[in-house]
C-alpha cells in the first residue's frame, strides 16, 4: 500500500484482477466491503497471526484458462490453516509442484573405446556408483503447516545406440542398478575376453 500511494503499480487481488487505492483502503483498511465478496477488513489485520491469500498463476500453466479459476479476492487466513477451497495447496498439490521442479542431471557414462565406436566394434558402457543418485525437492508453506517432499530415484539406466542393426545386452537396453549402486562393470581387458564380444550395457 506504501508503494502504492506513492504511484506504484496496482495490487493483484486474483490472478486477472488489480485493485487501486481506493478499493484497497475501503476494503481492507476501513473495512467495507463495496465488492459484494461477503468480507472485509479493519487496518489490514495488522498485528493477527496469519496471512492474506489470493491465486497465483504458475508459469508452467500461463497460457492454460484453467489456471486462472481462483478468483476469489485476495483474503485472510489464519497461520497454521489451509483456505477451505477447491484451489488450496494441499499436500498432493504441493507434491505436484516439487515434481514439476524436479530437474535430473546429465548423466556421465563412461565407454571403451573411449573415443568414437568404430563399426562392428562393440562399446562397453557402465556408471560407478554415486554417479546415479536420487534428486529430491521439498515444497513447502511454513505459514500454512503444509509440505510435501517428492523425490526421483533412478531404477535404471537405457541405452539406446541410435541404429536398428546394434544389438544391446540385455536386449532391451535397460541396465539395472547394482547393489553398491553402479550399473554394469568397468571395463578391463580380462573382463572383455571373458565376455566373447564384450557387453555394450553391462
Amino acid at each position: 500500500m506504501d508503494q502504492l500511494k506513492k504511484g506504484g503499480e496496482l495490487v493483484p487481488v486474483t490472478p486477472t484482477l488489480s485493485w487501486g487505492g481506493e478499493l484497497m483502503v475501503d476494503h481492507y483498511e476501513k473495512g467495507q466491503d463495496n465488492t459484494d465478496s461477503g468480507y472485509s477488513y479493519k487496518n489490514y489485520n495488522l498485528g493477527k497471526d496469519g496471512r492474506f491469500w489470493r491465486g497465483v498463476v504458475s508459469k508452467s500453466r500461463e497460457n492454460d484458462p484453467e489456471s486462472a479459476l481462483c478468483e476469489r479476492n485476495l483474503f485472510w487466513q489464519n497461520a497454521n490453516t489451509l483456505p477451505d477451497d477447491d484451489h488450496a495447496p494441499t499436500p498432493d498439490v504441493l507434491a505436484a509442484y516439487a515434481y514439476d521442479k524436479i530437474k535430473v542431471p546429465e548423466t556421465a557414462v563412461e565407454t571403451k573405446p573411449a573415443a568414437r565406436s568404430t563399426v562392428n566394434l562393440p562399446t562397453w558402457v557402465w556408471l560407478d556408483k554415486a554417479t546415479f543418485t536420487e534428486v529430491k525437492v521439498r515444497a513447502e508453506l511454513a505459514d500454512a503447516g503444509v509440505w510435501a517432499e517428492t523425490t526421483a530415484k533412478p531404477i535404471a539406466l537405457h541405452l539406446n545406440p541410435g541404429t536398428e542393426d546394434a544389438e544391446t545386452y540385455p536386449s532391451s537396453g535397460d541396465c539395472k542398478i547394482n547393489d553398491d549402486g553402479s550399473i554394469g562393470t568397468p571395463y578391463t581387458v580380462q573382463g572383455r575376453d571373458q565376455g566373447g564380444r564384450g557387453k555394450p550395457c553391462c
